[in-house]
């Protein structure tokens, strides 16, 4: 289910996984925006979630704020999160550097769950499968696959709504 579809992410959640798409700017309002939405979804997950995070091609290097204000969210979500993937899309130096950022923000943040990086969506579904089982008895990955497939054709119709 698509819960907010904005310029700069878009945030959804199917069976026991949240999702953001981090599109253009990552931003405090947006990172802010995730935490609430993500806490609200988890509170309805007693046994946990899982995050799947995809940071589009497009997407620069945060901000200082925006930097802390993710890092923030991340440790909070160590009280119901119980893993999580980042799936960095493109290979561009862009990419690098964005890559580079997350990684340094899962050591800032300290979170209390494993998180992996990946340039792949399918690893980082059949990851969270693997990590999720003993917590939860969630969709398959390629059920997950399907799922997001799902969610970015509605972010696609959102996009396509706005022109």
């Amino acid at each position: 289910m698509l819960v907010r579809a904005r310029v700069n992410h878009a945030l959804a959640h199917f069976d026991d996984l949240f999702v953001i798409m981090w599109r253009v700017l990552t931003t405090v309002e947006g990172a802010r925006e995730l935490q609430t939405e993500c806490e609200r979804f988890a509170s309805t997950h007693p046994d946990g979630i899982g995050l799947i995070v995809i940071i589009d091609v497009r997407a620069p290097l945060p901000s200082k704020p925006a930097r802390e204000a993710v890092a923030e969210f991340m440790k909070r979500g160590s009280s119901y999160i119980k893993a999580s993937a980042v799936v960095f899309e493109g290979n561009s130096l862009q990419s690098s550097a964005v890559r580079s950022v997350a990684t340094g923000l899962a050591l800032v943040a300290r979170q209390a769950y494993p998180q992996k990086f990946f340039s792949d969506v399918h690893q980082a579904m059949a990851y969270l499968e693997k990590s999720l089982r003993p917590h939860m008895p969630g969709p398959n990955a390629d059920e997950m696959l399907s799922s997001l497939t799902s969610v970015r054709d509605l972010v696609a119709e959102w996009d396509r709504s706005l022109h």
